[in-house]
Protein backbone atom coordinates (compact mmCIF):
# COMPACT_ATOMS: atom_id res chain seq x y z
CA UNK A 1 0.00 0.00 0.00
CA UNK A 2 1.39 3.18 -0.88
CA UNK A 3 1.98 5.48 2.15
CA UNK A 4 0.40 8.72 2.71
CA UNK A 5 1.82 12.45 2.66
CA UNK A 6 3.46 13.16 5.88
CA UNK A 7 1.19 15.94 6.28
CA UNK A 8 -1.81 13.84 7.05
CA UNK A 9 0.15 12.97 11.00
CA UNK A 10 0.13 17.03 11.58
CA UNK A 11 -2.98 17.35 12.91
CA UNK A 12 -3.33 20.46 15.47
CA UNK A 13 -6.08 21.63 16.99
CA UNK A 14 -7.05 24.77 18.72
CA UNK A 15 -5.46 25.27 22.22
CA UNK A 16 -8.52 25.38 23.48
CA UNK A 17 -9.85 22.57 22.12
CA UNK A 18 -6.93 20.31 23.66
CA UNK A 19 -9.75 19.28 26.55
CA UNK A 20 -11.64 16.16 24.66
CA UNK A 21 -15.01 16.97 26.08
CA UNK A 22 -14.16 20.03 24.18
CA UNK A 23 -13.74 19.41 21.43
CA UNK A 24 -16.20 16.43 21.34
CA UNK A 25 -18.70 18.92 22.25
CA UNK A 26 -17.96 21.31 20.12
CA UNK A 27 -18.10 19.64 16.96
CA UNK A 28 -21.42 18.01 17.68
CA UNK A 29 -22.41 22.24 17.90
CA UNK A 30 -20.94 22.95 14.65
CA UNK A 31 -23.80 23.19 11.92
CA UNK A 32 -23.04 21.84 8.39
CA UNK A 33 -25.17 21.66 5.11
CA UNK A 34 -25.72 20.57 1.80
CA UNK A 35 -26.19 22.12 -1.36
CA UNK A 36 -29.20 22.09 -3.41
CA UNK A 37 -29.28 18.98 -5.56
CA UNK A 38 -31.03 15.63 -6.48
CA UNK A 39 -31.18 13.36 -3.44
CA UNK A 40 -33.16 10.10 -3.99
CA UNK A 41 -34.79 8.45 -0.93
CA UNK A 42 -34.22 4.42 -1.74
CA UNK A 43 -35.31 1.24 0.71
CA UNK A 44 -32.57 -1.47 0.63
CA UNK A 45 -34.27 -5.16 2.22
CA UNK A 46 -31.95 -6.52 4.01
CA UNK A 47 -33.69 -9.49 5.35
CA UNK A 48 -37.62 -11.16 4.88
CA UNK A 49 -38.52 -8.57 7.43
CA UNK A 50 -36.35 -5.47 7.35
CA UNK A 51 -35.38 -2.92 5.19
CA UNK A 52 -33.31 0.30 5.15
CA UNK A 53 -33.91 3.59 4.26
CA UNK A 54 -30.77 5.37 2.28
CA UNK A 55 -30.34 8.73 0.98
CA UNK A 56 -28.39 8.52 -2.08
CA UNK A 57 -26.80 11.41 -4.10
CA UNK A 58 -26.00 9.57 -7.36
CA UNK A 59 -25.29 10.91 -10.62
CA UNK A 60 -25.14 8.45 -14.34
CA UNK A 61 -21.44 7.71 -15.15
CA UNK A 62 -19.93 7.88 -11.95
CA UNK A 63 -19.02 4.55 -10.33
CA UNK A 64 -17.17 5.79 -7.26
CA UNK A 65 -19.62 5.69 -4.13
CA UNK A 66 -18.71 6.77 -0.71
CA UNK A 67 -20.81 4.68 1.34
CA UNK A 68 -21.45 6.32 4.89
CA UNK A 69 -22.45 4.89 8.38
CA UNK A 70 -23.40 6.90 11.26
CA UNK A 71 -22.77 6.25 15.20
CA UNK A 72 -24.88 5.51 18.26
CA UNK A 73 -28.31 6.98 17.87
CA UNK A 74 -26.99 8.90 14.44
CA UNK A 75 -28.78 9.13 11.25
CA UNK A 76 -28.51 9.70 7.77
CA UNK A 77 -29.03 13.64 8.62
CA UNK A 78 -25.99 13.39 11.35
CA UNK A 79 -24.25 16.48 11.41
CA UNK A 80 -21.51 14.61 10.32
CA UNK A 81 -22.36 12.38 8.22
CA UNK A 82 -24.06 15.84 6.01
CA UNK A 83 -20.94 17.67 6.21
CA UNK A 84 -18.63 14.82 4.45
CA UNK A 85 -21.44 14.31 2.20
CA UNK A 86 -21.09 17.95 1.03
CA UNK A 87 -17.16 17.41 0.50
CA UNK A 88 -17.31 13.78 -1.57
CA UNK A 89 -20.33 15.40 -3.75
CA UNK A 90 -17.69 18.47 -4.38
CA UNK A 91 -14.84 15.98 -5.53
CA UNK A 92 -16.43 13.87 -8.10
CA UNK A 93 -17.95 11.03 -5.50
CA UNK A 94 -21.98 9.96 -5.22
CA UNK A 95 -22.49 9.40 -1.82
CA UNK A 96 -25.31 7.04 -0.38
CA UNK A 97 -26.19 8.05 3.34
CA UNK A 98 -27.45 4.48 5.40
CA UNK A 99 -29.46 4.42 8.09
CA UNK A 100 -29.23 1.84 10.33
CA UNK A 101 -31.94 -0.13 11.42
CA UNK A 102 -34.51 2.05 13.14
CA UNK A 103 -32.45 5.22 12.44
CA UNK A 104 -33.41 7.74 10.65
CA UNK A 105 -37.72 8.13 11.50
CA UNK A 106 -37.88 3.89 9.97
CA UNK A 107 -38.81 2.36 13.10
CA UNK A 108 -41.72 1.03 11.07
CA UNK A 109 -39.34 -1.10 8.60
CA UNK A 110 -38.36 -3.42 10.62
CA UNK A 111 -39.48 -5.39 14.20
CA UNK A 112 -35.87 -5.61 15.14
CA UNK A 113 -33.15 -3.34 16.63
CA UNK A 114 -29.95 -2.36 15.83
CA UNK A 115 -26.59 -3.38 16.76
CA UNK A 116 -22.99 -3.02 15.83
CA UNK A 117 -22.58 -6.54 14.39
CA UNK A 118 -25.33 -6.35 11.88
CA UNK A 119 -23.06 -6.42 8.89
CA UNK A 120 -24.60 -8.92 6.67
CA UNK A 121 -27.21 -5.46 6.83
CA UNK A 122 -24.29 -3.27 4.92
CA UNK A 123 -22.84 -6.19 3.28
CA UNK A 124 -26.67 -6.28 1.39
CA UNK A 125 -26.22 -2.67 0.92
CA UNK A 126 -23.08 -3.29 -0.93
CA UNK A 127 -24.31 -5.86 -3.48
CA UNK A 128 -27.84 -3.44 -3.82
CA UNK A 129 -26.43 -0.41 -4.81
CA UNK A 130 -23.63 -2.51 -7.42
CA UNK A 131 -26.81 -4.50 -9.07
CA UNK A 132 -29.31 -1.74 -8.73
CA UNK A 133 -27.64 1.41 -9.60
CA UNK A 134 -24.05 -0.09 -11.40
CA UNK A 135 -22.09 1.38 -7.99
CA UNK A 136 -18.57 -0.71 -8.82
CA UNK A 137 -16.42 0.99 -7.10
CA UNK A 138 -17.45 1.90 -3.29
CA UNK A 139 -15.55 3.54 -0.63
CA UNK A 140 -17.03 2.60 2.73
CA UNK A 141 -17.10 5.04 5.23
CA UNK A 142 -18.05 4.62 9.31
CA UNK A 143 -18.15 6.63 12.55
CA UNK A 144 -17.98 5.24 16.00
CA UNK A 145 -20.43 2.78 16.11
CA UNK A 146 -20.55 2.39 12.60
CA UNK A 147 -17.02 2.42 12.17
CA UNK A 148 -16.92 -0.93 13.94
CA UNK A 149 -19.74 -1.98 11.99
CA UNK A 150 -17.71 -1.37 8.87
CA UNK A 151 -14.66 -3.07 9.78
CA UNK A 152 -16.03 -5.94 10.27
CA UNK A 153 -18.35 -5.98 7.46
CA UNK A 154 -14.52 -5.28 5.59
CA UNK A 155 -13.13 -8.18 7.56
CA UNK A 156 -15.90 -10.49 5.96
CA UNK A 157 -15.58 -9.49 2.64
CA UNK A 158 -12.46 -10.71 1.87
CA UNK A 159 -10.93 -8.92 -1.19
CA UNK A 160 -13.71 -9.91 -3.75
CA UNK A 161 -15.90 -7.27 -3.23
CA UNK A 162 -16.77 -4.15 -5.42
CA UNK A 163 -15.70 -2.11 -2.33
CA UNK A 164 -11.69 -0.50 -3.01
CA UNK A 165 -11.37 1.53 0.10
CA UNK A 166 -12.13 2.50 3.73
CA UNK A 167 -12.05 5.14 6.18
CA UNK A 168 -13.38 4.60 10.04
CA UNK A 169 -13.45 7.62 12.58
CA UNK A 170 -13.50 6.91 15.75
CA UNK A 171 -14.51 3.09 15.81
CA UNK A 172 -15.81 1.33 18.83
CA UNK A 173 -13.76 -2.00 18.16
CA UNK A 174 -14.02 -3.08 21.91
CA UNK A 175 -17.61 -2.70 22.60
CA UNK A 176 -17.18 -3.65 26.36
CA UNK A 177 -14.25 -1.28 27.10
CA UNK A 178 -16.30 1.26 24.87
CA UNK A 179 -19.40 0.81 27.30
CA UNK A 180 -17.17 0.49 30.62
CA UNK A 181 -16.05 4.37 29.34
CA UNK A 182 -19.58 4.95 28.71
CA UNK A 183 -20.74 4.46 32.08
CA UNK A 184 -17.90 6.16 34.69
CA UNK A 185 -16.94 9.45 35.30
CA UNK A 186 -17.95 12.85 33.01
CA UNK A 187 -19.07 10.18 30.12
CA UNK A 188 -22.16 9.56 32.11
CA UNK A 189 -23.41 12.85 30.33
CA UNK A 190 -23.25 11.04 27.59
CA UNK A 191 -24.46 7.81 28.25
CA UNK A 192 -27.71 9.75 29.50
CA UNK A 193 -28.01 11.58 26.57
CA UNK A 194 -28.05 7.89 24.51
CA UNK A 195 -30.04 6.69 26.79
CA UNK A 196 -32.72 8.69 26.74
CA UNK A 197 -32.72 8.45 22.74
CA UNK A 198 -32.48 4.83 23.26
CA UNK A 199 -35.40 4.22 25.70
CA UNK A 200 -37.55 6.68 24.04
CA UNK A 201 -37.08 4.80 20.76
CA UNK A 202 -38.15 1.23 22.80
CA UNK A 203 -41.42 3.74 23.88
CA UNK A 204 -41.97 3.71 19.79
CA UNK A 205 -41.22 0.39 19.09
CA UNK A 206 -43.31 -0.95 21.64
CA UNK A 207 -46.39 0.68 19.94
CA UNK A 208 -45.74 -1.07 16.40
CA UNK A 209 -44.91 -3.83 17.41
CA UNK A 210 -46.05 -4.61 21.37
CA UNK A 211 -45.59 -8.61 21.47
CA UNK A 212 -41.98 -7.99 21.16
CA UNK A 213 -40.98 -5.42 23.48
CA UNK A 214 -41.66 -5.48 27.44
CA UNK A 215 -41.90 -1.80 28.63
CA UNK A 216 -41.43 -3.79 32.08
CA UNK A 217 -37.84 -4.79 31.35
CA UNK A 218 -37.35 -1.36 30.40
CA UNK A 219 -38.03 0.35 34.04
CA UNK A 220 -34.66 -2.01 35.11
CA UNK A 221 -32.21 0.13 32.17
CA UNK A 222 -30.24 2.18 34.57
CA UNK A 223 -27.09 2.10 31.93
CA UNK A 224 -25.52 1.27 28.50
CA UNK A 225 -24.73 -2.28 29.56
CA UNK A 226 -27.96 -2.71 30.98
CA UNK A 227 -29.77 -1.48 27.91
CA UNK A 228 -27.54 -4.38 26.17
CA UNK A 229 -27.98 -7.00 28.15
CA UNK A 230 -32.05 -6.65 28.60
CA UNK A 231 -32.66 -5.00 24.94
CA UNK A 232 -30.38 -5.18 22.49
CA UNK A 233 -28.27 -8.39 23.04
CA UNK A 234 -31.35 -10.64 23.10
CA UNK A 235 -33.13 -8.57 20.38
CA UNK A 236 -29.99 -9.95 18.11
CA UNK A 237 -29.91 -13.42 19.00
CA UNK A 238 -26.66 -12.98 21.44
CA UNK A 239 -28.23 -13.63 24.58
CA UNK A 240 -26.31 -11.32 26.98
CA UNK A 241 -24.30 -8.41 26.42
CA UNK A 242 -20.96 -10.00 27.05
CA UNK A 243 -21.78 -11.96 24.39
CA UNK A 244 -22.37 -9.21 21.70
CA UNK A 245 -19.77 -7.05 23.08
CA UNK A 246 -17.32 -10.35 21.88
CA UNK A 247 -19.16 -11.52 18.77
CA UNK A 248 -19.64 -7.94 17.61
CA UNK A 249 -16.44 -6.47 17.94
CA UNK A 250 -14.47 -5.57 15.23
CA UNK A 251 -11.30 -5.35 17.10
CA UNK A 252 -10.38 -9.50 16.87
CA UNK A 253 -11.25 -9.36 12.89
CA UNK A 254 -9.17 -6.38 11.60
CA UNK A 255 -6.30 -8.74 11.11
CA UNK A 256 -8.15 -10.46 8.51
CA UNK A 257 -8.95 -7.14 6.44
CA UNK A 258 -7.41 -7.23 2.89
CA UNK A 259 -8.98 -3.82 1.56
CA UNK A 260 -7.20 -0.93 2.03
CA UNK A 261 -8.40 0.70 5.18
CA UNK A 262 -7.64 3.65 7.18
CA UNK A 263 -8.64 3.89 11.04
CA UNK A 264 -8.81 7.60 12.53
CA UNK A 265 -8.93 7.75 16.23
CA UNK A 266 -7.63 9.73 18.98
CA UNK A 267 -5.19 9.17 21.46
CA UNK A 268 -7.55 11.22 23.56
CA UNK A 269 -10.59 10.16 23.12
CA UNK A 270 -13.45 10.21 26.03
CA UNK A 271 -15.75 7.10 24.88
CA UNK A 272 -12.96 4.70 22.76
CA UNK A 273 -10.28 4.12 24.73
CA UNK A 274 -6.79 4.51 23.03
CA UNK A 275 -6.11 1.09 24.32
CA UNK A 276 -8.02 -0.79 22.24
CA UNK A 277 -5.82 0.12 19.12
CA UNK A 278 -2.85 -1.87 20.46
CA UNK A 279 -1.33 -4.02 18.02
CA UNK A 280 -3.06 -3.97 15.48
CA UNK A 281 -1.11 -5.79 12.54
CA UNK A 282 -2.10 -5.65 9.12
CA UNK A 283 -0.17 -4.10 6.17
CA UNK A 284 -3.92 -3.42 4.66
CA UNK A 285 -4.89 -1.23 7.68
CA UNK A 286 -3.23 2.13 8.36
CA UNK A 287 -3.72 3.87 12.02
CA UNK A 288 -3.68 7.68 12.86
CA UNK A 289 -3.48 8.53 16.14
CA UNK A 290 -2.97 12.17 16.90
CA UNK A 291 -2.59 12.85 20.42
CA UNK A 292 -5.32 15.16 20.35
CA UNK A 293 -8.86 14.99 18.50
CA UNK A 294 -11.73 13.91 20.87
CA UNK A 295 -14.38 11.44 19.60
CA UNK A 296 -15.62 11.65 15.86
CA UNK A 297 -14.20 15.71 15.98
CA UNK A 298 -10.81 16.68 15.02
CA UNK A 299 -11.43 20.08 14.66
CA UNK A 300 -8.68 22.02 13.20
CA UNK A 301 -6.83 24.83 14.22
CA UNK A 302 -8.57 26.93 11.84
CA UNK A 303 -11.98 25.67 13.65
CA UNK A 304 -13.11 29.46 13.78
CA UNK A 305 -12.47 30.03 10.39
CA UNK A 306 -15.11 28.59 8.19
CA UNK A 307 -13.05 26.67 5.73
CA UNK A 308 -13.34 23.10 4.55
CA UNK A 309 -9.93 22.01 6.59
CA UNK A 310 -12.41 22.48 9.80
CA UNK A 311 -13.36 18.76 9.88
CA UNK A 312 -9.34 17.48 9.54
CA UNK A 313 -10.23 14.09 9.87
CA UNK A 314 -13.29 13.63 6.97
CA UNK A 315 -10.54 15.40 4.74
CA UNK A 316 -8.16 12.53 5.22
CA UNK A 317 -10.47 10.38 4.61
CA UNK A 318 -11.95 11.43 1.69
CA UNK A 319 -7.85 12.11 0.74
CA UNK A 320 -7.25 8.35 1.35
CA UNK A 321 -10.22 7.07 -0.58
CA UNK A 322 -9.29 9.62 -3.67
CA UNK A 323 -5.56 8.03 -3.90
CA UNK A 324 -7.21 4.43 -3.56
CA UNK A 325 -9.66 5.19 -6.18
CA UNK A 326 -6.70 6.64 -7.90
CA UNK A 327 -8.63 10.62 -8.47
CA UNK A 328 -6.05 12.98 -9.03
CA UNK A 329 -7.47 16.16 -7.02
CA UNK A 330 -4.63 19.29 -7.12
CA UNK A 331 -7.20 21.94 -4.76
CA UNK A 332 -7.63 19.18 -2.16
CA UNK A 333 -6.57 20.47 1.52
Amino acid sequence: MDQLPNYLNSYKPSFLLKNSHLMTIAASMCRRSLAPGKIESILIPVDEQSMLLAHAHISDGIKRCLVIVHGLEGSSSSAYVIGLTAQALNLGFNVVRVNLRNCGNTLHLTPTLYNAGQSNDLIKVIHWLEEKKGQSEQCLVGYSLGGNLVLKTLAELGDRSTVKAAGVISPSIDLAACVDSLDSGFNKIYARHFLYSLKNKILRKHKLFPARFDLKTLEKVNNMRSFDDLFTAPDGGYGKAEHYYREASAKPLIKQIKINTLIITAQDDPIVPFKSFANIDNTNVQLLAPKYGGHVSFLSNSAFGGNKSLFWADNQVLLYCLQQTKIKEKNFV
